[in-house]
């Protein structure tokens, strides 16, 4: 399946396609039909694009791929050991739901984790918080500064 978007004033298009292995699969992304990037990801959670504070990116269960702004650089890749649900990009940096974790990334760097007692469902923001559900249905609202995360 092919996913098009556009970023500013380019294109992208994210090709899936099958890796020799069932717990992987391979992604090409396109940018302008003249860059190409192929990468092999974890396949056992789909593909999924986002994008925030002036940044295109696309995520599968263990790697974030941060789409390049200008128009020769790479994808930087930000790599998980958690399975990653959901992703929020903020002025601070990048917002990492995990499985049963947030982490705040500034750069490549983990700078602070919230650690949560049970799997995570849901993620929204609210009233300049976000609010994660885990699978018990309880909500837990956490907040994001300069260089931390917390309950």
């Amino acid at each position: 399946m092919d996913i098009v978007f556009v970023v500013r004033a380019s294109t992208f298009t994210v090709q899936q396609g099958v890796d020799s292995s069932d717990q992987h699969m391979k992604v090409t992304i396109t940018r302008d039909d003249r860059l190409q990037w192929t990468y092999r990801h974890a396949s056992w959670r789909p593909l999924a694009v986002g994008c925030g504070e002036s940044s295109a990116y696309v995520w599968s269960a263990r790697d974030l791929v941060i789409l390049p702004d200008g128009h020769d650089d790479d994808p930087s890749v930000l790599a998980v050991d958690e399975d990653l649900l959901f992703v929020f990009r903020t002025h601070i940096g990048w917002l990492l739901v995990c499985e049963t974790s947030v982490r705040l990334v500034i750069g490549q760097d983990e700078r602070s984790r919230v650690e949560l007692g049970d799997v995570i469902e849901q993620a929204y923001w609210s009233g300049g918080r976000l609010h994660v559900e885990d699978a018990r249905g309880k909500t837990t609202a956490i907040s994001v500064t300069s260089d931390r995360v917390s309950i």
